[in-house]
């Protein structure tokens, strides 16, 4: 903290120079020449631009009712209130975009939809039924408990009586909340969703200030209210619009990611090792997309529109003559998108965190189709001030918050005035302008009146929003060609790429080519009311938003919400054509949460398959069982499942209640699973039961005269089971089944692949005896190849401690030895590099990432030619240290639980991360084991491991990180909940945030030392 007082301090007095020389030569008369070139040296423009969206939400066909409330809400605390404190500050020039999706949403409210929130709201407490209420109580406490609920006492009151939301919790809140506690409930979810200001003006005051006791008719005030904000957003924003203080610019008509329904193929132009679904091209449905949106804003706002904020900020060469053509200006995207269409790296930052490539990020560019001429103006958006504003100042003061924000755009204008760049500049913050000031007090109203009030009074910004520059600059540099990226990474690889997200677009594909039946080929007719509804289902199916959610990259721990509303868009187009909708439409892509084992399997082990299984034999397989428990029935026949495997096989155990010859003579023993790269799936048992996931094969087990008999299907034509000439072996005794599958009967299986599988007996045509019984089993393939470690280091039990004071968090997610290395290894195959910590405790997952971490981060500096002093000698951003001089890491391995990144450190000392996904992870949670693994191919230049020297580290994972700090957390003198302690404040350098260094045993140097030093030496293999 001392540091970075001392970092703004400086940037202060250079304001104060900057300020008093102005004051100066402000005693001469300028002519008109020297008044526009002292413009443009001494001002900054501040493009600052709020973008309003939330994705479409389920509506249940048969009520009507949408399943989310997120756009009402938002509506009531956000979307009217963020336009309308404008009036207060009409030198304040503001950019907001409001999605189409997000206005549909609300013109169907105003038009009388509700959402189940609202309808269960509505109902009269004392009419409420069990499930009713038990919805209730899990979920009208959905908001920000510190700033939301626990500012209003009564609201507070009942969240303590419910307790921490576990299903216990709401079990016992039921037996206790009264009548009068639903009903008051029911008012304050929807009271605490109002903006602060709405809540000090009547009508909504009054109700505040009763508290609780509320009545039913107290609802009707709420809804009244509710209704009249929704209906003054369009309003409110189209009369400042034009007064002329705020521009309203719009995204393509669904949300979607442009480029990729222009041609998926372009997934490939960021992330060239990924693998891509079958093309999905529809250019005509790009053009739609901007076509609807340009008609609905010209509806809106009785102009046509100038700036078009691509959903995500997602751009690319190849649609700016589309967009063009539609009649947009201008579009704005993120800096990564920028620097890659200029051949730099990316934007490095200095130790003030000023951009150092200021010139080239803090201005419009011009981007031109060279075919048709075509050309757009381009803005490009400053990452660290917009995650500021949207992740990091909400816990800081609203007015030093403000401050900090004006403090780093004087900043900038000074560095580029120091620098003789002629400007002006232009500095683009872009962010969500709804979903950070929950988090904020009091909704951020402090924050943005001290933010937009300091504004006004500086006379060196001056806010602007896009049109109004570039109409009062028009000559601008150029771009020969426009990068493939989003706002925030430089390739589209949070929508297209992984298994489950190429699934989606398979489904799309599927569906699009039927519908081109109709519109494009013309081949099928129907009247145009059915092809229109067709379409729009179609292109609303085509938006980001179902994309985000699928695969390990985002988690929002309803993804199969997610996917039940995508698939039932394309199910809409099917039944809006009368055509057959296919039986994929029905298969989950996000599988069912799957069922948790007993026992996990603990390693490799080869049983003898005859039929017995040995307790010895099957002690490292993982197992499943259904010997009692509420779940258990009487026609449960079937007690265990064991799985595990070799290098070469799957291995099963099935225990049953009855002789297996028996079992088999009228039924049938099915085991169903899934694998990577199945083309084709089946979602129901042969029993019609739905297997929670899309099985790719079944062995089955049947009896014959000869006896129990063994077969393997996979999905053939027509959505059918076909016979395969592949099996395993197999035995039976008595109540035991054991059989192997082996893998070369299989699609080639890779480390961190992931399978699902349920097993049935089928009597009657009827399934009984699920096992697992609760979901499918969901199986992460451990590291199964051969692979000697080249490097291995055992490092010293305790020595979690940093530089030798540190001391954990006190939160109790930071368990003791959670920090803690105990051994480090680097090996090699064909295919990979892999890498392994194991820590002295089990790895806890908290808080729920995809990969199963969510506390440690894990670096790995790896220096392929030690000695050389090429590469990047500082490590990655915020962790303090770097290497000992003479040495330069030429790739880091960034792994936490949302980020898996491979990142090449540059000669000139920049960074440059790796494009696709070349990183895996596979977490042994029980064993505290963490291994990753990096493709060779994204590291062709690196060699053997032998040869190399590496540096290996653990910290604190941290989701809202201090700036500059690439996501790890903070330490400070004494520790607090969330924060490290035992950092050394009074010391000239910032302490290093590693909290754990592998050292060898016979090194000549210690952790503590060079921890404090801030220099760490590399381990040779040789």
């Amino acid at each position: 903290m001392k540091t970075r007082v001392r970092k703004f301090q400086i940037i202060a007095i250079l304001i104060l120079s900057v300020l008093i020389f102005s004051i100066l030569s402000g005693c001469s008369t300028f002519n008109d020449a020297e008044a526009v070139e002292s413009e443009q040296n001494n001002i900054i423009y501040l493009n600052l631009t709020w973008h309003q969206h939330q994705p479409l939400y389920y509506e249940d066909p048969d009520t009507g009712v949408v399943t989310r409330p997120w756009v009402r809400v938002h509506a009531t605390k956000d979307y009217y209130d963020m336009v309308s404190i404008l009036r207060e500050y009409p030198e304040i020039h503001v950019t907001f975009n409001l999605t189409p999706v997000l206005l549909l949403q609300i013109d169907a409210y105003r038009n009388g939809t509700k959402d189940l929130y609202w309808v269960l709201a509505e109902k009269p407490a004392g009419e409420l039924n069990t499930d009713e209420k038990r919805f209730i109580l899990e979920r009208f406490f959905d908001a920000n408990w510190n700033n939301m609920i626990r500012k209003f006492p009564r609201y507070s009151q009942l969240l303590a009586k419910r307790g921490d939301g576990s299903p216990e919790s709401v079990e016992n809140a039921l037996t206790v909340f009264t009548e009068q506690d639903f009903r008051d409930l029911q008012i304050w979810f929807n009271l605490a969703w109002f903006d602060p200001d709405f809540l000090t003006d009547e009508p909504l005051m009054s109700l505040v200030r009763k508290g609780e006791n509320f009545t039913e008719s107290d609802k009707t005030i709420i809804f009244d209210v509710t209704l009249d904000v929704l209906n003054r957003i369009v309003p409110e924003h189209r009369e400042l619009q034009d007064a002329g203080q705020i521009e309203v610019i719009t995204t393509p008509y669904a949300h979607p990611i442009l480029p990729l329904v222009y041609n998926s193929d372009l997934g490939e132009k960021g992330d060239p090792t990924s693998d891509m679904p079958e093309r999905f091209s529809f250019p005509n449905d790009a053009i739609n997309h901007l076509r609807i949106s340009v008609e609905r804003y010209l509806s809106d706002f009785g102009r046509e529109p100038s700036g078009l904020w691509p959903a995500e900020g997602s751009v690319g060469q190849d649609i700016i003559r589309i967009v063009s053509e539609a009649g947009f200006k201008w579009m704005a995207s993120g800096e990564q998108v920028l620097a890659a269409s200029l051949g730099i790296p990316g934007f490095t930052r200095n130790s003030y965190e000023i951009v150092d490539q200021a010139d080239e990020l803090y201005r419009p560019y011009i981007v031109r189709d060279q075919k048709s001429g075509s050309e757009m103006y381009m803005v490009f958006r400053d990452l660290r001030i917009s995650d500021l504003v949207g992740f990091e100042y909400s816990g800081t003061p609203a007015e030093r918050a403000a401050q900090d924000f004006i403090d780093r755009i004087e900043a900038i204008r000074l560095q580029l005035k120091e620098s003789g760049e002629p400007g002006p500049h232009l500095v683009s913050v872009i962010l969500d302008g709804e979903n950070a000031w929950e988090h904020y007090p009091n909704d951020g109203r402090e924050f943005l009146h001290a933010l937009y009030r300091k504004l006004e009074e500086s006379s060196t910004i001056k806010t602007t929003t896009v049109s109004l520059y570039i109409e009062k600059y028009p000559e601008q540099r150029e771009i020969e060609e426009l990068w493939w990226g989003s706002w925030f990474t430089p390739d589209y690889s949070t929508w297209i790429g992984e298994d489950e997200e190429n699934t989606a677009w398979e489904y799309l594909l599927q569906t699009r080519e039927m519908l081109a039946k109709y519109d494009i080929a013309g081949r099928k007719q129907t009247t145009e009311e059915s092809l229109n509804a067709a379409l729009d289902a179609m292109y609303l199916a085509e938006g980001s938003d179902w994309f985000w959610w699928y695969g390990a990259d985002q988690d929002s721990g309803v993804d199969e919400y997610f996917d039940e509303a995508y698939r039932a868009l394309l199910r809409k187009v099917y039944e809006e054509l009368d055509e057959e909708v296919p039986a994929f439409i029905s298969v989950p892509i996000i599988p069912e949460r799957p069922a948790s084992p007993v026992k996990t399997p603990e390693g490799i082990f080869v049983p003898v398959i005859d039929g017995i299984i040995h307790p010895v034999e099957w002690e490292l397989a993982g197992y499943f069982s259904r010997s009692g428990g509420a779940m258990a029935r009487a026609e449960d026949v079937l007690e265990k499942l064991y799985y595990g495997w070799d290098k070469d096989s799957f291995y099963f155990g099935a225990v049953s209640r009855e002789e297996w010859g028996s079992l088999t003579e009228d039924g049938v023993f099915t085991l169903y699973f899934s694998l990577p790269g199945q083309e084709d799936v089946i979602s129901l048992s042969e029993g019609d039961t739905p297997l929670g996931f899309g099985a790719g094969y079944k062995i089955e087990f049947y009896r014959t005269p000869q006896g129990t008999s063994m077969e393997l299907y996979t999905v053939g034509l027509y959505n059918t089971w076909e016979k395969t000439d592949s099996t395993g072996a197999y035995a039976v005794s008595g109540k035991n089944l054991e059989f192997s599958l082996p893998f070369n009967n299989l699609p080639a299986i890779q480390p961190g692949d992931q399978f699902y599988f349920r097993a049935y007996l089928n009597r009657g045509n009827s399934d009984i005896s699920p096992i697992p019984a609760d979901g499918p089993a969901r199986v992460i393939m451990p590291n199964l190849l051969d692979s000697e470690p080249v490097m291995a280091v055992n490092d010293a039990v305790g020595d979690d401690y940093g530089p030798g004071t540190y001391v954990y968090p006190t939160d109790t997610v930071f368990i003791d030895g959670a920090f803690d290395i105990l051994s480090f290894t680097a090996a090699e195959n064909e295919d990979y590099y892999l890498f392994s910590y194991t820590l002295d405790a089990p790895i806890q997952n908290p808080w729920g990432s995809g990969v199963g971490l969510s506390i440690q981060t894990f670096d790995i500096y790896i220096d392929i030619d030690p000695g050389a002093g090429t590469g990047r000698e500082e490590l990655l951003e915020g962790r303090n240290a770097s290497l000992q001089e003479g040495n330069g890491w030429d790739y880091a391995v960034w792994v936490e639980g949302w980020s898996q990144k491979l990142i090449g450190g540059l000669d000139d000392q920049s960074l440059a991360e790796v494009s696709g996904t070349p990183v895996k992870v596979l977490v042994d949670a029980e064993k505290g084991k963490v291994t990753i693994l990096v493709k060779r191919d994204a590291m062709t230049d690196a060699g053997p491991v032998e040869n190399w020297g590496v540096a290996a580290v653990v910290l604190g994972q941290e989701g809202y990180p201090s700036p500059g700090v690439r996501r790890v957390r903070d330490i400070q003198e004494s520790a607090s909940q969330w924060k490290f302690g035992g950092a050394d404040i009074e010391g000239e350098k910032d302490p290093t945030r590693i909290i754990d260094l592998v050292v060898p045993g016979d090194a000549d140097w210690n952790q503590e030392d060079v921890l404090a030093d801030g220099k760490i030496p590399l381990i040779l293999s040789n």
